[in-house]
């Protein structure tokens, strides 16, 4: 089973292949439906101790650590991480 890890909680491991999952923060409308943020990536990826780069590519993620996290040029995200696993 996948044990998911928010990225402001605890930084990826460097130089292991991980599930990378970014979206935009959900928020409160004071309405009866809240909004749910909308995925940003979903993917593969590798921590190299502050950018993320997707399998098979030699260039980042705009998805980058500078003791915050940023993706696509944005602040209110939130990101979480499990390390890749084959499943039988």
């Amino acid at each position: 089973m996948t044990q998911w890890k928010n990225f402001s909680d605890e930084r990826p491991p460097l130089d292991v292949q991980l599930r990378l999952k970014v979206k935009e923060k959900d928020r409160n409308t004071d309405t009866p439906e809240p909004y749910f943020g909308k995925p940003l990536f979903k993917g593969y990826a590798v921590f190299d101790g502050r950018y993320f780069y997707p399998f098979g590519l030699m260039h980042p993620l705009p998805i980058f650590w500078t003791g915050r996290l940023d993706a696509f040029g944005r602040e209110d995200v939130t990101a979480r991480y499990a390390p890749w696993e084959d499943e039988e």
